[in-house]
């Protein structure tokens, strides 16, 4: 049976084996290969530890279970993107599925888990940034509702130099009064 909850405190282990075995394959060819053979396990829980335990950001993570064991993670919380105004947008700064569980709709009940929080927080808008040459990805945010806004920015996560562009999709519009 499949269930999509929040993430608690013993869940950092394996989201950081979904982290790392996704990371590995989903960015084959588009993050530096070196950088994703240094990605180290320890490292990933110990993150995952503290996000979960709140420390840092005010981020939650949501969890896909699948036969009892975690198989996708969700991470968001409130956008810091500059260009925005604060409060006004949250973000969706992580969302993954082992390759494994990959095209069953895991992906897309993680991304409501998130969405749904994000607009229980008070956001107008979800925002999340895409590898621009990650295509699979993008189809996948585009199926979601979201569109690219315009925004780009230069990512340079393990040395490199990556084109990341900013999707977005309102979430409470403001409405005029009649």
């Amino acid at each position: 049976m499949d269930v999509v909850r929040p993430a608690r405190p013993a869940d950092a282990e394996p989201i950081a084996i979904v982290h790392r075995v996704t990371w590995r394959l989903a960015y084959r060819g588009l993050l530096p290969a070196a950088y994703l053979r240094r990605l180290r396990h320890e490292p990933l829980v110990a993150r995952w530890r503290d996000v979960i335990a709140g420390r840092g950001r005010r981020d939650r993570v949501w969890v896909a279970e699948r036969d009892g064991g975690i198989v996708g993670f969700a991470e968001s919380g409130a956008s810091d993107a500059r260009d925005l105004e604060p409060g006004f947008a949250g973000e969706v700064y992580m969302l993954y599925v082992h390759p494994a569980h990959q095209g069953q709709g895991l992906g897309r009940r993680l991304l409501d888990a998130a969405l749904a929080d994000l607009e229980e927080r008070g956001f107008f808008w979800a925002v999340i940034g895409v590898l621009e040459r990650n295509a699979p990805a993008r189809r996948f945010y585009e199926r979601a509702g979201f569109v690219a806004d315009g925004a780009r920015w230069v990512d340079h996560t393990g040395g490199g130099q990556h084109v990341v562009v900013r999707y977005a999709r309102p979430l409470n519009p403001l409405v005029p009064d009649p």
